[in-house]
């Protein structure tokens, strides 16, 4: 016993692997980690270098989603194992100036899945991710630039071309620009991200949805690690998104004008216990909120005009050490107390408090260029004012992660 634990503080705790170990904690900030790259893309130099494929299955994400309700995609609590069904891959490389490609990759927050939340997903489709690719450049040993381009796609025909091409078309295009600084002091990354989505929906020849590419979405992130004294680091992250909740019906000769806010604060330590053991606490503040400002009639979500949610607070645990020198344990969870209120078209308000549990497991195997992450367990308990839930995920591995480091 006294021998393991001596191996267990003297192997190096890893830095980078792909979406299973970010996800086993709990999608912990505090933890960089090479999907980094997607929000953040000017960390792209730090993690550039290797080729990796993702496989996973579907979980449910909330106790909404056990009753067959959709859930916020913007929930930072249900996008724990919001990841579908895929097998995504790619590869990055590059050292003062580094490019990856990545083909298949899910992106369960968009502006288009937000739209799908308010009007229904049988109003709005939202489109499968194509491909990203993102380009960095290193201008110094502190300073670094980064940019993102993700395309999105998804056709659904309900009739041939020849016939009028009745059905689906729905497009995303993401661009985001970041830039990164490291040195002795801390380390910190700030991204903008622009969504142009395109819809168009017909039916009987004529367009009864439809989104133009000039309703844009924003995003503002921030993420940054400070030393504070030996051992411990400061880990501060904050979120601020902006979607346009803008639909026309030329058809009926109407439109929705509206917007969707997100804002989220999370501070907090991180003890790095030895070189292969680390663990991180941070206190989270969160507020979701949509509201249809301009529209003939309400929408057919709950025939209601808006939501807002808030979380205070809301606890992350995520802890990661070696057991040996080629096998990790990793464990996250996360809590809230949350409020939320909803309006509907005739101005009355309902609100609802509740309380969210979440937990992960998950492991990792280590080899000198292969790794291997897997998600074994995921969690969930609500307890609101009727009921007490549970699900847990429908695979002894949720989601596996495979990297080969070059």
């Amino acid at each position: 016993m006294f021998v393991g634990v001596l191996v267990l503080l003297a192997w190096p705790v890893a830095a980078t692997a792909t979406d299973a170990r970010s996800m086993a904690l709990a999608q912990s900030p505090l933890f960089e980690d090479d999907t980094d790259i997607f929000a953040y893309p000017a960390s792209l130099p730090r993690h550039a270098g290797q080729i990796s494929l993702d496989v996973g299955v579907v979980a449910a994400s909330s106790g909404a989603a056990v009753e067959g309700e959709a859930s916020d995609p913007r929930d930072p609590l249900a996008r724990l194992d919001a990841l579908p069904l895929t097998a995504a891959g790619g590869a990055s490389y590059g050292d003062r100036l580094a490019a990856a490609l990545y083909l298949g990759r899910p992106a369960p927050q968009s502006a288009l899945a937000l739209r799908a939340f308010v009007f229904g997903e049988e109003t709005v489709l939202v489109p499968r991710r194509l491909v990203e690719a993102v380009v960095a450049y290193r201008m110094s040993e502190q300073h670094s630039l980064g940019a993102r381009l993700g395309i999105a796609y998804r056709l659904r025909r309900t009739t041939s071309e020849a016939a009028g091409d009745n059905g689906v078309v729905s497009t995303l295009t993401e661009l985001a620009l970041g830039h990164g600084w490291s040195s002795s002091l801390g380390r910190s990354d700030t991204s903008v991200t622009l969504e142009l989505p395109y819809f168009r929906r017909m039916q009987r020849f004529e367009v009864v949805h439809q989104i133009q590419p000039v309703n844009l979405s924003w995003a503002l992130a921030h993420r940054s690690i400070w030393p504070v004294a030996r051992q411990w680091e400061l880990g501060v992250s904050a979120l601020l998104r902006r979607d346009s909740l803008f639909l026309e019906l030329p058809a009926a000769s109407r439109s929705a004008g509206g917007a969707g806010w997100d804002f989220r604060l999370e501070v907090g330590p991180r003890l790095l216990v030895s070189e292969r053991v680390a663990l991180a606490l941070s206190a989270l503040i969160a507020r979701r909120s949509w509201e249809i400002s301009e529209l003939d009639s309400p929408p057919a979500r709950s025939q209601g005009g808006g939501e807002e949610s808030w979380t205070l607070p809301g606890l992350r645990l995520a802890f990661e050490g070696y057991l040996t020198p080629w096998m990790s344990l990793r464990m996250g969870l996360v809590g809230r107390i949350s409020s939320q209120t909803g309006l509907d078209g005739a101005g009355q308000r309902a609100t609802e408090a509740s309380t969210d549990l979440r937990w992960q497991l998950g492991l990792g195997f280590e080899g000198e260029r292969l790794r291997v992450d897997g998600v074994i367990s995921a969690r969930f308990l609500e307890v609101d004012e009727t009921r007490i839930s549970e699900q847990l995920a429908p695979a002894v591995f949720s989601r596996v992660s495979l990297a080969y480091a070059f």
